[in-house]
């Protein structure tokens, strides 16, 4: 599904085969977390459900978050006596229906959106199948009620990471209203400030030809916006982590094996395969140097002392003991 990485298999493969054994392929080999938004959520909350769903706790074998979700789907329709559940069953709900739901839950994803991605999944699985329960007259409403189906199941299996979510939002909007904006350094020490502001309305109207035009845009103005404050706040703060986490690495890679070869993009990080086991100690490392710290608890800290603004209370956490990380081998994998 990646034709220009594999062409450059290709071009490394007919190379290695022109020049045999003592070729140096050039290569990157990636490492990727699992589900890497869900995975800093479970961990800030020390959560044993979420960690163990997304690899972050030490297993003999891979999680698959993916498989779990779509599985609790099913529980879930075999519960409810409806039609739609029956059809659904039949047509069979697999881990890439409720993959892109999974994998945008830690950055803010709405019931809306969940509804369009299985909406999508749905069009995508049609092609391949002879019959189709759903046509026009009653698709909405059918994959409407898969939607809210699959959006239950992600909270059975990730709930405490959406109580921090929850809370992240909660404090941008106090915020807000306080008419502060959001503003806090990453484990990296790079400032992150999230000032959304609200938008006005406005036309101008212009002649092209003999013809007058009224052309609509909106425009920035100075009062904060509560709204984009409250959908900003966990996808900022969660990418303000990982990228906090990929910098970290980057250096230490640098500095304790003289590494200066990466194909980093977001949470796969990439590197020759040489480098490999000294990639995947680092990134343990730094994942347990990053969260030995309650990262939650200092943030809260961190705003009230500055903005004087009071918050509420930090959701309760789990009992996950972060330096277990070391020994996980499929947290990134």
């Amino acid at each position: 599904d990646d034709p220009i990485q594999f062409m450059a298999f290709c071009f490394d493969w007919k190379n290695f085969m022109s020049a045999g054994l003592g070729y140096k392929s050039q290569l990157p080999c990636h490492m990727d977390a699992s589900n890497n938004g869900l995975q800093l959520l479970g961990i800030l909350m020390r959560d044993e459900i979420s960690c163990h769903a997304t690899n972050v706790s030490p297993t003999n074998y891979p999680q698959d978050i993916y498989q779990i979700v779509a599985d609790k789907t099913i529980e879930f329709l075999k519960q409810d006596n409806n039609d739609y559940a029956d059809d659904w069953i039949k047509f069979g709900i697999t881990r890439s229906a409720v993959k892109r739901p999974c994998m945008t839950q830690a950055y803010g994803s709405t019931p809306y959106a969940c509804r369009k991605y299985i909406s999508d999944w749905y069009d995508d699985e049609c092609k391949n199948k002879s019959e189709i329960p759903f046509n026009d007259t009653n698709k909405f409403q059918a994959t409407n009620y898969l939607s809210r189906k699959v959006w239950d199941a992600i909270h059975a299996v990730v709930g405490k990471p959406q109580d921090a979510m929850a809370w992240l939002q909660d404090t941008a909007v106090r915020l807000a209203e306080a008419d502060k904006p959001f503003y806090w350094v990453s484990p990296s020490g790079f400032p992150c400030y999230q000032h959304y502001t609200k938008w006005a309305n406005k036309a101008i109207k212009t002649k092209i030809g003999d013809k007058v035009m009224r052309v609509r845009f909106r425009d920035d103005t100075d009062i904060l916006s509560k709204r984009r404050q409250f959908n900003g706040s966990s996808p900022n703060f969660i990418h303000s982590i990982d990228s906090a986490i990929l910098h970290k690495t980057v250096n230490l890679c640098g500095e304790r094996f003289g590494m200066n070869s990466f194909a980093m993009v977001h949470d796969s990080y990439g590197c020759h395969t040489t480098k490999c086991d000294a990639m995947a100690s680092v990134i343990r490392e730094v994942f347990v140097d990053v969260f030995t710290p309650d990262l939650m608890q200092q943030l809260k800290d961190s705003v009230e002392e500055r903005d004087g603004v009071d918050l509420a209370p930090l959701p309760t956490k789990g009992t996950f003991e972060v330096s277990n990380i070391i020994k996980s081998e499929y947290i990134f994998a």
